[in-house]
């Protein structure tokens, strides 16, 4: 899946039918869920751990503790706003628009050259 192209039909459904999707995690070493959530317009709220600030960008919340309260104070705001909501969804399609296959390639390859390595 192209990050930068995709639409709601080749999204999942259960994705692109949430109100929000809550990613709870301990560790991530990328987050590919949410960045497919992300390319849906999916409004996401997920943990501060690993990659997932990298990956997320300012497309999603992002949640510091593992704690009830703050995974509600996360949520709250999304599920009874709808303004807010789409202006993260659109936030999210706009992240998840710059992280792409031909982008890692172009970023391995350089990494390479850096390295002096011949490619």
């Amino acid at each position: 899946m192209d990050w930068a192209t995709s639409t709601s039909a080749t999204c999942p459904g259960c994705t692109v039918a949430a109100t929000v999707v809550a990613y709870a995690s301990r560790y991530e070493a990328f987050g590919l869920p949410p960045l497919e959530a992300m390319a849906c317009r999916g409004v996401v709220v997920a943990s501060r751990v690993g990659a997932l600030p990298a990956v997320v960008g300012d497309g999603a919340v992002l949640v510091p503790r593992h704690s009830l309260d703050a995974w509600v104070v996360a949520l709250r705001p999304l599920v009874a706003d709808p303004v807010e909501r789409a202006q993260l969804g659109a936030r999210a399609v706009a992240a998840a628009a710059e992280l792409s296959w031909t982008a890692t390639a172009a970023s391995t390859l350089q990494a390479y050259r850096d390295a002096g390595v011949a490619v």
